[in-house]
């Protein structure tokens, strides 16, 4: 027969081996639930870089005139104040849109995207007070569209765009 201390041991043995068992499929089973994390995240910050993408093209000056004047806000018969205050407040609203974007992107990304804003709207409000009163939307959208085609260092969309595709390469 067995005595009580041999009984005890396997006793003690059976139990640490279950707890040790136990321990082991936790692991393994928080290791998946972390790949899966892990997977989603990566899933949330490609598609802020997408959306990312996608704003920088939609408040770069040349598809934002064209935008405008395709959606019929931006006609020909408004002034060229209104039409200024239309770029900078389509410009404003896109970005607002986007502002949580910044959460899943580097700040090198976010800032990217944040001084491209700052220095359409500035060009914008630069071209308008060089117009002559009376101006029309037409003439402030030529003269946004002529300054930015005689100098490619003034629109920084592709450069933004670059910087952003490079840091999804980089994810990937």
């Amino acid at each position: 027969m067995l005595d009580t201390t041999t009984v005890l041991t396997v006793v003690i043995a059976v139990i640490i081996g279950l707890f040790v068992a136990t321990l082991i499929y936790l692991q393994q089973k928080i290791g998946v639930a972390a790949k899966a994390v892990d997977k989603d995240t990566q899933l949330l910050k490609l598609q802020a870089y997408e959306r990312l993408i996608l704003l920088a093209n939609r408040i770069a000056i040349p598809h934002l005139v064209s935008r405008l004047q395709q959606d019929g806000k931006s006609s020909g018969s408004i002034s060229s104040t209104d039409q200024q205050l239309l770029l900078v407040a389509t410009i404003k609203e896109e970005f607002e849109h986007n502002v949580t974007q910044q959460l899943y992107v580097s700040k090198t990304a976010w800032d990217a995207i944040t001084n491209f804003k700052e220095k359409n709207i500035l060009l914008i409000h630069q071209a308008a007070a060089t117009l002559p009163v009376g101006a029309t939307a037409g003439e402030l959208n030529r003269l946004l569209i002529s300054f930015l085609a005689n100098d490619p260092s003034g629109d920084m969309h592709q450069l933004v765009s670059e910087v952003l595709s490079l840091e999804v390469k980089q994810m990937i």
